[in-house]
């Protein structure tokens, strides 16, 4: 049987991982000249629709329930190395 020790270690290195993958994401990954956030179609006539809110905001959710899970982890693991101590 796993102990409360090694389940705290285990969320909490899980819970560090999820924060580093959200940090390395929005560090290398997120290009703020990526055509889906410059090109808004509001350059064009006819229809105005802007594009780049949507897909910002869309972004920035997904981002920021990686970086809400993360932090999840590391309180859970936290809660159990101090019931632990």
């Amino acid at each position: 049987m796993i102990s409360m020790e090694l389940w705290a270690l285990i969320l909490t290195i899980v819970g560090a991982l999820l924060n580093f993958y959200a940090a390395w994401w929005l560090v290398w990954s997120s290009k703020p000249d990526d055509p889906k956030y410059t090109d808004d179609g509001m350059l064009y006539p006819g229809r105005q629709v802007s594009k780049v809110v949507p897909a910002l905001v869309r972004d920035q959710r997904r981002i920021g329930a990686v970086v809400l899970v993360g932090n999840s982890f590391l309180l859970a693991g936290a809660v159990l190395a101090f019931l632990n101590a």
